[in-house]
């Protein structure tokens, strides 16, 4: 599991250099012998009218702002990453590494310019929807339309340009049509940052069978 929903917490005081109660934190990497993790910005998902786009966005770069401002902290302690080479860097000092992701990319607030601002931001990676259909892709979730249905037009763009902008396709809350679709339309490798196998433990975020393999 790549990601950890440490920043949907952090009015409750959560943080990366305390012990606390988030499954997640330095001393807890400590413990368990973890050099690196990816702090989520997190988003529900609610209206793509231009209000909701734009309250989507806000929130996300507030999220954003505050995982760099709690990593900062703590530079005593762990930094932010952007490369593998960035992490290992600080491995070597010593420290953890904290990559930002952004789960649900209803956080892009309708424009595909902010794609190119999440890289500008630090983003690795983007999880594409969350447990409802978006403006860019059907949702695995039972809350979803039809999981057979994949990629919209407008998502098909923001898949290219994650590519143009060298940001990853996490795929652990679209649907298999979204998945399929990726796989047809990305031109670099795609990522389910926390899904497991369907058929030992049957969890819509699953992957079935087929999906590991890819296409025949």
């Amino acid at each position: 599991d790549t990601h950890c929903d440490l920043p949907e917490n952090y009015g409750r005081g959560w943080s990366v250099g305390k012990m606390g109660v988030s499954m997640c934190s330095v001393p807890k990497m400590d413990y368990g012998h973890l050099d690196a993790q990816v702090l989520a910005s997190f988003l529900w998902q609610h209206s793509e009218d231009a209000a909701g786009n734009k309250k989507a966005l806000a929130q996300n770069l507030k999220q954003i702002a505050q995982i760099k401002d709690d990593i900062s902290k703590h530079s005593n302690l762990c930094g932010l990453a952007t490369t593998p080479e960035e992490a290992l860097a600080l491995k070597e000092e010593g420290k953890k590494a904290f990559f930002i992701g952004v789960e649900n990319a209803y956080g892009l607030g309708g424009d595909i310019a902010n794609v190119k601002k999440m890289k500008e931001l630090g983003v690795i990676y983007i999880t594409l929807s969350h447990f409802r259909d978006n403006a860019i892709c059907n949702t695995s979730s039972r809350h979803g339309s039809n999981p057979n249905k994949g990629l919209t037009e407008f998502g098909i763009k923001v898949v290219e340009e994650m590519n143009r902008q060298g940001i990853m396709v996490d795929l652990s809350h679209p649907s298999a049509g979204t998945f399929w679709d990726c796989i047809k339309y990305s031109k670099a490798p795609i990522i389910c940052s926390h899904s497991g196998a369907k058929a030992i433990y049957g969890h819509d975020r699953g992957l079935g069978d087929r999906q590991p393999r890819g296409p025949p």
